[in-house]
């Protein structure tokens, strides 16, 4: 049986320094990290895919779970037993669903009960993908839950289109916003990637893939 992985999957970020192109998103998140100051939940809104929004999810599902955070930079040891399970999607108590395919009311009452409910990590998480695709129903379910002071879980909505979901589910969030992965931050990441796969790529290869990506770092 093959190993391959696409290159994306390959180079998923695996620590804050990894997340290319969102420097002030990155900045904020790890200093809530280290206050101690995540809240209840999060919406990471951006109109670009593939540029880091699920990603930083994941950072963040570690980051709150990690038994050996680092003190200093926030980043995730990567090495403990947490780390992995979650790298490996098979963490209990870290979910990722996406709610293009389950985004009834009877779905969004469903995550909740689980969230009241006891998990074996330090914080229960939900990465919540496609989040705009919510019934306005499932959306409205959300509201008390979300401001609710013995909810435990944190949740994380990820959209393409934050302006399509409910004001007063974005007013009980903290919403983080991901533009658009610049040229040059592509570029340097590809030529990162080609010399440490030892690919045959020449400087016009890689500028192309680039401009194809067009601000999509799993694009390009």
């Amino acid at each position: 049986m093959s190993n391959y992985q696409e290159l994306y999957k390959k180079y998923r970020p695996k620590t804050w320094d990894d997340l290319v192109g969102q420097d002030s998103v990155v900045k904020n998140l790890k200093e809530e990290i280290l206050r101690g100051q995540v809240p209840t939940a999060y919406l990471f809104a951006g109109k670009q895919h593939g540029a880091g929004k699920t990603s930083a999810a994941w950072l963040m599902a570690k980051a709150v779970n990690c038994e050996n955070l680092d003190p200093e930079t926030g980043n995730p040891c990567n090495e403990c037993q947490t780390c992995k399970n979650i790298d490996n999607n098979s963490q209990l108590g870290v979910h990722y669903i996406s709610m293009a395919n389950n985004g009834s009311v009877n779905d969004a009452n469903n995550i909740i009960r689980q969230a009241q409910m006891s998990q074996p990590v330090k914080r229960p998480v939900w990465i919540l993908d496609e989040a705009h695709r919510m019934s306005k129903e499932a959306a409205e379910a959300w509201l008390i839950p979300l401001e609710s002071p013995n909810m435990k879980a944190l949740f994380i909505f990820c959209s393409t289109e934050p302006e399509r979901m409910i004001d007063t589910v974005k007013s009980r969030v903290q919403q983080k916003t991901f533009r658009s992965i610049s040229p040059v931050a592509i570029y340097k990441h590809l030529k990162k990637i080609s010399e440490i796969e030892g690919l045959n790529l020449t400087d016009e290869d890689i500028k192309s893939a680039t401009l194809e990506g067009n601000g999509s770092l799993r694009d390009a």
